[in-house]
């Protein structure tokens, strides 16, 4: 557990471990709070600076494409991804498929 705290802050900035430290000395200075409503307050802090790094890591990961294919409907963009697939470069080129139904709308005059 410890190790897995080191490595957290060892792959935060200064700036994110300066701001976590200052919010948690301010939860504790706080005179007003009980030792329940600390510990709870500290709780969530914690929890939020996880939720934090967790959503930085994913967003870290995330590739950028160099092609985007914007398709409509399931069939249309099964095909295309299959041949992406035969191709070999469905990595390097992203989908995205818009499920709209277009419908023809007549008026009668």
């Amino acid at each position: 557990m410890i190790n897995k705290f080191k490595e957290l802050v060892g792959n935060s900035s200064e700036e994110e471990v300066k701001s976590l430290l200052f919010l948690i000395l301010s939860q504790i200075s706080m005179e007003e709070q009980t030792d329940e409503e600390l510990a709870l307050s500290l709780r969530r802090t914690y929890h939020s600076y996880l939720n934090y790094k967790k959503e930085q890591e994913r967003r870290n990961n995330k590739k950028d494409y160099e092609v985007a294919h914007i398709v409509f409907g399931a069939s249309v963009a099964g095909s295309l991804r299959n041949t992406l697939k035969e191709m070999g470069v469905q990595e390097e080129e992203k989908l995205y498929v818009f499920q709209i139904i277009f419908q023809s709308v007549h008026y009668a005059i």
